[in-house]
């Protein structure tokens, strides 16, 4: 029996996708089940609370007031934050709040997870035109355990991969003429209060976009109007409340970190260790501190928690005055620092993309493949890249701009996840998980079409 002579197979698209959300979510959660242990399922299982978490507002104060909660926030975008405040409002019957809270985003993480892999498969199937191997994909996809780690680690990284690969297909689809500006702004708005690589810089890579994609420019206006008033209603609340203008006031110690600027290392050197305090980075916080004129608002105050704090929004701005001056008094010393970062990071950035210590992870016989997969994942993408230059003849005239334009987006949040150590400590590959889906879809269709022309070789 041929398998794509099955009805299933014969769905339209928005049907199949619910299809596959269903039986990624089905397949996950009985892993979660075999490997899970005392009863519980192995999803279950988180290593960090979503309440221990250094971007999140503690749940007490959350859910006192969720409203000004929100409104109040600066450490990080309130999308994270946001989710936990809605989940908290659903009745449970644990008399541990925290627990239910992070077993409800579990399940929740669990089918934003099927929403990826609904959209990798519908992606493959556009450009393979076989639902077969779409689905064979997906099975690997599923069973790949970053995807499996990735529903227990209560961050924002699934959520940010799952609206980033959305912007990127919504720019795929307005390259071949089918796309809807509506839904690639209101992506590009999910991204902006989800994750800080899209600050407001991203805007002009956004607009970029939009020229190349060619799009009506009635439909360009439209797009930018909409993400605009997002962004400008955001930076605008920012700017008054707590005189910044970027989504998280981490944006400073990130800053002097990716400078390897010692003296703001809070152990000097450029070793980072956290928060280790040494005397010589108090007396730099105190001489500093005296240039603050900015008042940190009386209304903040009350929903002070975790590190949304006073001192973090100081912290922030004695960082970012110092990494400033840095760059002001010798432009070429602090691009030199920054090209030190990218070949840092570089290479910690193509790691694997899981924790090792994820239960499922831990117990299942398959990781170990994948991680002899992951050891080669550079070379395997230059190896496709070269097919998809003769397969798709990319460098000829008529294709440069659709590939530049389908470049932008993926390219600019590689380059800012590049950016983003503290001195020698960055967390590739939890970076790289934003752009995996992305990068699994491309290394799929390329690795179909290198067996479509291999076959048609041997047929010869």
């Amino acid at each position: 029996m041929n398998l794509t002579e099955l009805r299933l197979f014969n769905l339209k698209d928005k049907h199949l996708f619910w299809v596959i959300v269903a039986f990624h979510i089905s397949c996950v959660w009985f892993l979660g089940e075999l490997y899970g242990e005392h009863d519980l399922n192995a999803l279950y299982d988180v290593t960090y609370s979503s309440d221990a978490l250094m971007q999140t507002i503690p749940l007490d104060i959350l859910s006192s007031d969720p409203l000004l909660s929100i409104y109040y926030i600066h450490i990080q975008p309130p999308m994270l934050d946001t989710v936990r405040a809605l989940v908290s409002l659903i009745p449970h019957n644990s008399p541990n709040l925290h627990a239910s809270v992070d077993q409800h985003m579990v399940r929740l993480w669990l089918l934003a997870s099927g929403w990826i892999t609904g959209l990798i498969f519908i992606w493959i199937v556009k450009l393979t035109e076989s639902k077969l191997y779409a689905f064979l994909a997906i099975i690997i996809w599923t069973a790949y355990p970053a995807t499996l780690s990735m529903i227990s680690l209560l961050d924002s990284t699934l959520l940010s991969a799952l609206f980033s690969t959305w912007l990127i297909y919504e720019s795929w689809k307005l390259l071949r003429g089918v796309g809807s500006v509506t839904k690639f702004a209101f992506a590009a708005m999910l991204c902006f209060l989800t994750r800080t690589i899209f600050q407001w810089y991203f805007f002009p890579v956004f607009i970029a976009f939009l020229i190349l994609s060619r799009s009506k420019p009635q439909d360009q206006i439209k797009a930018v109007v909409l993400f605009g008033i997002v962004v400008g209603f955001f930076i605008i609340k920012q700017y008054a409340l707590y005189g910044v203008i970027t989504t998280t006031t981490f944006s400073g110690e990130h800053k002097t970190g990716l400078l390897w600027i010692e003296k703001a290392n809070p152990s000097g050197g450029q070793v980072w260790k956290g928060e280790s305090v040494g005397l010589a980075y108090k007396q730099f916080l105190e001489t500093n501190s005296a240039t603050i004129k900015l008042r940190y608002p009386d209304g903040a105050k009350q929903f002070s928690g975790g590190y949304n704090t006073e001192e973090q929004w100081r912290l922030n701005y004695i960082h970012t005055k110092v990494a400033n001056e840095f760059c002001v008094e010798d432009i070429h010393r602090c691009l030199n620092r920054i090209a030190k970062s990218l070949s840092q990071n570089w290479s910690e950035y193509w790691v694997e993309s899981w924790d090792s210590r994820n239960a499922i992870v831990q117990s299942a016989f398959w990781p170990k493949y994948y991680y002899r997969v992951v050891h080669n994942y550079r070379e395997i993408l230059l190896l496709l890249f070269i097919v998809a230059l003769v397969s798709d003849r990319l460098l000829e005239k008529q294709n440069i701009v659709r590939v530049c334009g389908l470049c932008v987006i993926p390219g600019y949040i590689l380059v800012i996840s590049l950016l983003g150590n503290r001195y020698d400590w960055y967390e590739g590959g939890r970076l790289k998980y934003i752009l995996e889906p992305g990068i699994f879809v491309f290394c799929s269709v390329y690795s179909y079409r290198a067996l479509y022309h291999l076959r048609n070789w041997v047929i010869r």
